[in-house]
């Protein structure tokens, strides 16, 4: 089954809700516009109706500003997009934990960026959350078995992950490496989806050891253990918007 995100459009001009509803509705699936506000007061009334997974919000809206409707409702389950046609307030909007900033007139491959970097946000979200709701999901550990004895490795402590031959090498804080005879995937489906990430067919990383991102054909990912792990084409996308790299 296709999964659709909710979303809603405020905007004191209407000509600008028709257009930017046209967009979403052309250029992003996944999107489902439930209600549309050209006012301060309909807007809130929306909110708290449809309680959306998305928000595109003007900042100026009759005397009244984005940021001031967002004082007035809860956005803890909401990514918020903001298109105006005002550069002055970015570092504001970053300031507001706004996910994105688009200028008017609304480009399409913007449109497109910052709703799909939504999208992924709220899908870790819902990865986060799924795990809290049932913690017997995933452990906070593997097990590496060996001949005469089982090791027991912590989650936070795998850097990366590297299928070889059909084993697995296993790259753990400080600086060792463990050998499986378990395949990649036999481990991916052990590993909390929102802390770690498959970046290509042979390698899964862990998130939070990740130090920079270098620029290449496809780019590669350089981890805590100075070793590089490469983005293979099908999975740059994937990594781009899970790290906010805007590729």
């Amino acid at each position: 089954m296709k999964v659709t995100y909710t979303a809603i459009i405020i905007d004191d001009e209407k000509i600008n809700i028709n257009l930017l509803s046209k967009l979403i509705n052309r250029c992003c699936p996944d999107i489902e516009i439930v209600a549309t506000a050209s006012n301060f007061e309909n807007g809130i009334e929306a909110i708290l109706q449809h309680k959306p997974a998305l928000l595109y919000l003007d900042i100026e809206i009759h005397g009244k500003t984005g940021f001031d409707l967002l004082k007035c409702v809860d956005t803890s389950n909401m990514c918020v997009i903001m298109v105006t046609g005002y550069e002055k307030y970015a570092i504001q909007a970053i300031k507001s934990g706004v996910s994105d900033y688009i200028l008017k007139p609304v480009q399409i491959n913007d449109l497109i960026e910052a709703t799909n970097k939504c999208i992924a946000q709220i899908q870790q979200k819902l990865a986060q959350n799924q795990v809290k709701e049932d913690p017997t999901l995933y452990t906070d550990f593997i097990s590496i078995h060996h001949k005469d004895h089982i090791e027991i490795v912590k989650l936070e402590d795998i850097i990366q992950l590297e299928s070889i031959g059909g084993c697995t090498q296993i790259h753990i804080i400080p600086h060792k490496i463990y050998t499986s005879s378990k395949s990649l995937k036999f481990y991916e489906k052990q590993l909390p989806p929102h802390v770690f990430l498959r970046t290509h067919n042979s390698y899964i990383v862990n998130i939070h050891h990740i130090v920079k991102y270098l620029k290449g054909r496809y780019g590669t990912l350089l981890m805590i253990n100075d070793i590089e792990i490469p983005i293979s084409l099908p999975k740059k996308k994937e990594v781009s918007d899970r790290l906010g790299l805007h590729l």
